[in-house]
C-alpha cells in the first residue's frame, strides 16, 4: 500500500497541468481535460469493483472524446446533448454484455457515473473559453476560476496526504483560505475565491469518505483515479462560477 503522499503529489502535478490548460484558452484546456480523463478511465471500474471493466472503460473513453469535441467546436447545449447520449450509451453498452450481465444495475450506474465525470471534465473547455474582460492585464473569468480551483486542489491534496482523522475539516479550511487568497490576487471577487476553495475542500472530504469504505489497498490505477476525481468532477463547478462572473 503506497503512502497517501504519493497520491497527493500526483494530484498536485495534475493540478499544475490544469492550471496551465485554463491559462492559455480552450485548446490547451481540452488537452489538459483529455490527459485527466485518460488517467482516470483505467482505474474507475476497478475502484468500484466491477466484474466487466472493458465496457465501462469504452463508454467513458467514447464520452470523453465526443464531449471534448462538442465543447471545443460547439456550445454548452451541444455538451448537454452529448451527456444525454452518454447515459443512453451506458444502458445500451451494459445491456449488450455477454457475461450473463452480472450486477447489471451496479455496472450501469458506474458506467453512467464515469461518463458524467468525463462530461464534467469537458466543461473546463467552456470555462476557458469565457473571455469577457476589457482589462486584459487581469485574468479572464474562466482563467481566474480555473487557477483558483487548481491552487485549492493542490492545497487540499497536500492536507489529505497526512491521512489524519482531521484531514476533512482541515482540508476544507485550508482550501477555503487558499481559494480566497488566490481569487483576490488574481483580480477576482474575494467571496468567489472563498466559495471555490470551500467547494474543493468539501469535494475532497466527500471523495475521502466515499472511497475509504473500500478496504482493498489502492493499486496505482486506483490511486491515480482517486487523486484525479476532483480535477475532472469540478469542471462543471468551474464553469458555473465562471458564468456567475460574466
Amino acid at each position: 500500500m503506497r503512502p497517501p503522499l504519493v497520491w497527493a503529489s500526483i494530484g498536485a502535478f495534475f493540478a499544475a497541468i490544469l492550471a496551465l490548460g485554463v491559462s492559455f484558452g480552450p485548446f490547451t484546456s481540452a488537452i489538459a481535460a483529455l490527459l485527466l480523463g485518460l488517467a482516470i478511465i483505467p482505474g474507475w471500474p476497478i475502484i468500484l469493483g466491477l466484474t466487466n471493466r472493458s465496457v465501462s472503460r469504452a463508454i467513458m473513453a467514447i464520452t470523453l472524446v465526443v464531449a471534448l469535441a462538442a465543447a471545443y467546436f460547439g456550445t454548452v447545449s451541444t455538451t448537454w446533448v452529448v451527456a444525454a447520449g452518454a447515459i443512453l450509451l451506458s444502458f445500451v453498452g451494459e445491456m449488450f454484455r455477454r457475461d450473463g450481465r452480472i450486477h447489471l444495475i451496479e455496472h450501469i450506474s458506474a458506467s453512467a457515473g464515469g461518463a458524467m465525470i468525463m462530461i464534467s471534465a469537458s466543461f473546463w473547455v467552456h470555462a476557458a473559453g469565457a473571455w469577457d474582460r476589457e482589462i486584459h492585464s487581469l485574468p479572464d473569468p474562466g482563467t481566474m476560476v480555473g487557477l483558483t480551483i487548481a491552487i485549492a486542489i493542490a492545497v487540499a491534496a497536500l492536507i489529505h496526504s497526512f491521512d489524519s482523522d482531521n484531514a476533512n475539516w482541515l482540508g476544507i479550511l485550508n482550501a477555503t483560505i487558499a481559494g480566497g487568497v488566490a481569487g483576490f490576487l488574481l483580480g477576482g471577487p474575494f467571496w468567489v475565491g472563498l466559495l471555490v476553495g470551500a467547494t474543493v475542500g468539501l469535494f475532497y472530504a466527500v471523495v475521502r469518505r466515499g472511497l475509504d469504505s473500500f478496504e482493498r489497498p489502492l493499486t496505482w490505477v486506483q490511486g491515480i483515479t482517486k487523486s484525479l476525481l476532483p480535477h475532472c468532477s469540478l469542471g462543471v463547478i468551474g464553469y458555473v462560477f465562471t458564468a456567475i462572473l460574466l
